[in-house]
């Protein structure tokens, strides 16, 4: 089978073509450090694929003929005309969903993270109605798209290339702070508030590890809560990292520690999110401690072993830390769980089998 991507509503325009600009340079996205989401969710799938020759797969071309184009967090007016254009030129049309586009946000401060711009509820719509296959990148946001698509929404799980699994890791050891690594878009450093006290009782024997836009990390903040993010920091010992690559900073997470994620739960933005926050740490030997996100208590499920803990409250993180220094939760054995079910479950090799189906069905539909 031949399949088309187009990745981030980045639609390659014939004309540009002519010009003799390739393809890949009108797709934002293509390479790792721009958007880390797409080189996961297309390049690594791709190379796997391609490996097991399963066919051709590649940025969209316009000239090209395919069987099935992926629209991966691609929507709008340009993304829907060209999917018409494809499916009565006989292509098959899917579409990616990453996002809880389609269910209201609360104005709160925690809302104003993932806050949507206007259009973007009817884009997602559309799209999900119009293509032949829905994938989403968690379970839960697989059940609200199968709400709109033809056919049930099908979960395609965010993957780790297997080559970063087994990246060498150094353990936390007694008598270091405890870090506590984290990594996302700047703004969304506003979900530590969530266990703002937490992180206040432990002090300096913990230290946030944040690898995320360090330049301007600040005005990055949500206005609404900047002043409190900061305050926090303030008392808190902690580093900011630019993020640079997935390789860079799995090499960070390689220091030892957990990986966190605490969430603002009040917001469908932040229940509908993947678990890839944590699964990259996971991969690089960082036991995961988090806030209860659909897709976290999912890995939770498929972990043997103590390589994660799901929280439900500021107790339960504090209990959680505590455990850590007690000696109860064992780092070493729960890093190699962690590991484990990113192999078992998360893996590039392990979830291509999903891809594979799904745009088998895209190609050739029931």
């Amino acid at each position: 089978m031949n399949v088309g991507f187009i990745i981030n509503s980045r639609v390659p325009q014939l004309a540009a073509l002519r010009r003799g600009m390739p393809a890949w340079s009108l797709v934002t996205g293509w390479d790792d450090a721009a958007s880390p989401m797409s080189f996961m969710r297309f390049r690594w799938i791709a190379r796997e694929l391609t490996r097991r020759q399963r066919g051709r797969f590649e940025i969209y071309k316009p000239l090209a003929r395919y069987d099935a184009v992926m629209f991966v967090k691609s929507m709008g007016v340009d993304c829907l005309a060209l999917a018409e254009h494809l499916r009565a030129g006989g292509s098959g049309v899917g579409f990616d969903a990453n996002v809880d586009y389609y269910t209201d946000r609360p104005a709160t401060a925690a809302g104003a993270l993932g806050s949507m711009v206007a259009g973007q509820k009817a884009d997602a719509i559309a799209m999900t109605r119009f293509a032949d296959g829905v994938a989403a990148s968690s379970r839960h946001l697989a059940t609200i798209c199968s709400e709109f698509s033809r056919r049930p929404a099908v979960w395609i799980p965010d993957n780790v290339s297997d080559e970063l699994i087994p990246h060498p890791f150094t353990p936390w050891a007694p008598g270091r702070p405890l870090n506590l690594w984290w990594s996302g878009m700047a703004a969304k450093a506003a979900d530590f508030l969530a266990i703002a006290p937490v992180l206040r009782k432990f002090g300096s024997r913990v230290k946030l590890q944040l690898v995320t836009q360090k330049q301007g990390f600040s005005e990055r903040l949500p206005a609404g809560v900047r002043d409190a993010v900061l305050a926090l920091l303030a008392e808190i010992p902690h580093e900011i990292h630019e993020f640079r690559s997935i390789g860079d900073l799995l090499q960070r997470y390689a220091q030892g520690g957990l990986i966190v994620s605490p969430r603002f739960l009040d917001t469908p933005y932040n229940l509908g999110h993947s678990e890839w926050k944590i699964t990259l740490g996971m991969a690089a030997g960082l036991p995961a401690l988090c806030s209860p996100v659909p897709s976290y208590e999912d890995v939770r499920e498929r972990c043997v072993g103590d390589g994660i803990r799901v929280v439900q409250s500021n107790a339960g993180w504090e209990e959680s830390i505590e455990s850590v220094f007690s000696g109860q939760w064992e780092i070493a054995a729960a890093a190699e769980a962690a590991r484990s079910v990113v192999r078992g479950h998360y893996a590039t090799s392990v979830v291509a089998d999903r891809v594979d189906r799904f745009l088998e069905s895209l190609c050739h539909p029931a």
